[in-house]
């Protein structure tokens, strides 16, 4: 009954209206459905109008600006939105950790290069170039944690919300 009108439906050659009355002998087939899809509508509506905060505070302009066009007309943006969604995901997951772990790595390649060059140049010389070395990592790693931070803070706020 259904899938021969729906072509017109959505064309708009059939009104939404004219759709209804061509099914309504067939109502109460869907009675018990209908009344299952709305007490789960109900049951979910409230976190589903989370989600949609959460997105319109930290993703909406990108999503809907940037990657759902861009993934509408090229296909080779695909694999970089999977990576910026992985990205955020590992760190909405392991933040905390990951942090920690960057900023040791810093301060470890940091001290060889002020050591180096305090053999090098004296010890102002050796200090000044393991601040430049930390600056410059440290620099780097924000710039890295900015281009994903609203989708990490979007995952972050999912998680909570469940």
């Amino acid at each position: 009954m259904q899938k021969p009108l729906i072509p017109s439906l959505i064309t708009g050659r059939l009104a939404q209206s004219d759709y209804n009355r061509a099914l309504a002998p067939t109502r109460s087939v869907y009675q018990a459905i209908d009344k299952q899809l709305k007490a789960d509508f109900d049951g979910q509506i409230g976190k589903l109008e989370d989600l949609r905060s959460l997105a319109e505070a930290h993703i909406w302009k990108d999503l809907h600006g940037d990657w759902l066009p861009r993934l509408e007309k090229r296909r080779d943006f695909l694999p970089k939105f999977k990576y910026l969604l992985r990205d955020a995901l590992a760190q909405a997951r392991w933040d905390p950790y990951l942090e920690y772990l960057t900023n040791t790595v810093i301060a470890v390649v940091a001290i060889p290069v002020a050591l180096d060059f305090v053999h090098i140049a004296g010890p102002i010389a050796g200090s000044i170039a393991g601040i430049a070395a930390s600056k410059a990592l440290d620099l780097m790693h924000k710039r890295v944690r900015e281009t994903t931070k609203p989708y990490t803070l979007f995952f972050q706020g999912i998680r909570q919300t469940r």
